[in-house]
């Protein structure tokens, strides 16, 4: 299910540990031009939750009713194809991972009511992503 959140909390942290100069993107299962522009790191109860923040603007000529199913597929992607990947890389330990999909670059944590974003978080059991509604 997709979820919408207007505000986010407060970032406690970049993440540096897992950002490159040049982010390489797989492409989507979809085939929608989708491309990772930023990863941000805030403070769980246990330990950090990390968003991987993809930019697709092309979200905004979508009908996110209909392409549900498609961009449920798209996100867990995203989450088992480049989040687990990197955090494995950087020995992060992560209490959940949150994708979000935006049709333009925004600022974490600030509220940007004139954008089109949709986020889903995800638990990481072992080396899998599985969905965790809000």
């Amino acid at each position: 299910m997709i979820t919408r959140i207007l505000a986010m909390t407060l970032t406690v942290a970049t993440a540096p540990a897992l950002a490159q100069e040049t982010p390489v993107t797989p492409t989507a299962p979809s085939g929608q031009d989708i491309s990772l522009y930023d990863i941000a790191a805030q403070e769980g109860y246990e330990a950090l939750i990390y968003h991987f923040r993809f930019l697709w603007p092309g979200i905004v000529d979508t009908d996110l009713e209909q392409a549900a199913p498609m961009i449920e597929a798209d996100m867990a992607f995203f989450c088992n194809q480049v989040a687990i990947p990197r955090l494995a890389e950087a020995g992060a330990e992560a209490e959940r991972v949150v994708i979000s999909f935006s049709d333009r670059e925004v600022e974490f944590g600030v509220a940007t009511p004139e954008a089109t974003q949709i986020f889903e978080s995800y638990v990481i059991h072992d080396t899998t992503c599985e969905w965790e509604p809000f």
